[in-house]
């Protein structure tokens, strides 16, 4: 038995024909030349349509170190990184390594040395984007919205590009959630973390399989993951505005009855009264939306997802 330390790589793949042999190669050669460490490679397929499939088992024939998942359906990128993370075996595990490698892979060995330095969790991330200026805006702001409403802090930049212990993965991977954003799990995880900065880079081949669309539903559901306190600004919000309407309405009732005289008062008592009725309304929007979360985070506990092959997993 080997006494070398296993490091797991995942791979999420969806219709990359053109970019998977490449992802295999690079992540070969950088293990081909990383004494002490042995490796399994997990590309986890998302039910592709074009041959990607049939370029992975043919892989897998020559290479026991690649493993591969088969998805019964898309289930989009999130579930399908965390579902592949249920296989994982290895005593580090690179959480996501993208197949187009826009992530870049060599910086697997400099990841390994920072968890041999006492870090739990390397974070990747992306101090540069090669994209359009509209798209880096936009990520920008996301990631500013989701740190203020968020407990728990996300850098700018992170991605699932990470490394990790098999402390941490094991974390992770007991999360219950419909849609997990790892990003978002792993900041709550209070572990030494380093940070490692790169370059962002564009793909080697082919078009990405996300959409404008699929960024806004993930950036969405990342955020109704993550962001709990809007809900919670909006019950205080109701509540300082139902306190304040009930005094005023409270004292323009007096004044009508002739005990105070107010002249701030002076506006029709309709408008106070809506004023109340709009408060009430106010507040027992965010009241419902508090137990909408806890429902939210009640059921979300099963992956509904099916694996139909396996290929190489003893």
């Amino acid at each position: 038995m080997s006494k070398n330390k296993l490091v797991s790589v995942i791979t999420p793949c969806f219709n990359e024909e053109e970019s998977v042999k490449d992802c295999y190669i690079q992540v070969k050669e950088i293990f081909d030349n990383l004494d002490g460490y042995d490796y399994e490679h997990i590309f986890s397929d998302n039910s592709s349509t074009d041959s990607t499939i049939d370029i992975l088992s043919g892989i897998c024939t020559e290479d026991k170190n690649i493993k591969v998942l088969i998805n019964s359906h898309n289930v989009g990128p999130f579930l399908n990184n965390f579902n592949a993370l249920q296989y994982a075996t290895g005593d580090y595990v690179l959480i996501f390594l993208p197949v187009d490698l826009q992530d870049p892979p060599q910086l697997i060995p400099e990841m390994i040395n920072l968890i041999n330095s006492g870090n739990e969790i390397v974070l990747g991330i992306r101090d540069t984007r090669i994209e359009n200026l509209l798209l880096k805006f936009l990520r920008k702001i996301f990631y500013k919205l989701m740190n203020i409403f968020s407990e728990h802090k996300v850098p700018v930049g992170a991605g699932e590009f990470m490394m990790i212990t098999k402390k941490v993965h094991k974390i992770i991977t007991n999360s219950d959630h419909i849609s997990p954003y790892i990003r978002g799990i792993v900041a709550q995880v209070n572990y030494p973390k380093a940070e490692l900065r790169y370059t962002w880079n564009k793909r080697k081949f082919g078009k990405s399989k996300n959409s404008f669309k699929d960024l806004i539903d993930q950036a969405i559901n990342a955020f109704l993951m993550m962001a709990y306190k809007p809900v919670r600004y909006i019950l205080y919000l109701g509540g300082l505005s139902l306190f304040c309407s009930s005094i005023i309405f409270l004292l323009k009732f007096l004044e009508i009855i002739q005990i105070v005289n107010l002249k701030f008062l002076e506006y029709d008592f309709y408008i106070y009264l809506g004023f109340l009725f709009f408060s009430i309304i106010l507040f027992s929007l965010g009241l419902i939306g508090e137990y909408v979360v806890n429902i939210n985070n009640k059921v979300n506990n099963d992956l509904k997802l099916q694996i139909i092959k396996r290929i190489n997993f003893d």
